[in-house]
């Protein structure tokens, strides 16, 4: 697949097509971030905890519980970007749990922040997910339904790798659109603003 065309595909698809989240509404463009990760150092890990959180993207081949070999993968900023929900502590039990409305695609990101005031609740969070729990969500995102043991996740052949991350946001994107009208040029210059 051609890079450019490929781009705008898998943007299109994350943007519109995702199952895990709505399509992209036109209200939501100007709180837009495009980023596109090049991805590099591929390297077959010894065993499934043979990588770092936060450093390495990591993708993992096993076989399922019908048999079939599946895969899947998480870029390095996947399990460092996730809020690990640890309990409630005070009266307010039905307050809500979980990721603070951080949705996560591969090419498109919308990143929205819902906190509520501290005196109506108090809960305990971990800034990311240990290796073991990125390694069992990798797995439910590939597929598997069963039981996820020891044994199991010992299966799994795991290559780890890093990312070079571009971040542009919506209005960087108007702004470069219009600067390639006004001089007349058919292709934008490279916005390489934000590294990660």
């Amino acid at each position: 697949m051609n890079l450019h065309s490929g781009l705008r595909e898998y943007t299109l698809t994350s943007a519109l097509k995702d199952s895990r989240f709505p399509p992209l509404t036109r209200e939501e463009l100007p709180k837009l971030f495009c980023s596109v990760s090049l991805l590099t150092n591929f390297e077959d890990a010894s065993d499934y905890l043979d990588w770092e959180v936060g450093v390495h993207g990591i993708r993992i081949e096993f076989i399922n519980e019908k048999g079939v070999k599946r895969t899947a993968t998480y870029l390095p900023e996947v399990a460092k970007e996730q809020d690990n929900y640890t309990g409630v502590t005070s009266d307010r039990k039905d307050a809500g749990a979980g990721s603070l409305g951080t949705a996560i695609m591969a090419c498109v990101g919308l990143s929205s922040h819902v906190s509520e005031s501290p005196r109506d609740w108090q809960t305990d969070w971990a800034p990311d997910w240990d290796q073991i729990q990125t390694i069992d969500s990798l797995l439910r995102k590939g597929g598997f339904k069963a039981p996820i043991t020891s044994e199991f996740r010992k299966t799994i052949k795991l290559t780890r790798y890093r990312s070079e991350k571009v971040t542009i946001s919506y209005a960087e994107y108007i702004a470069s659109r219009q600067h390639c009208f006004q001089n007349g040029t058919l292709h934008a210059p490279p916005l390489y603003n934000h590294y990660s």
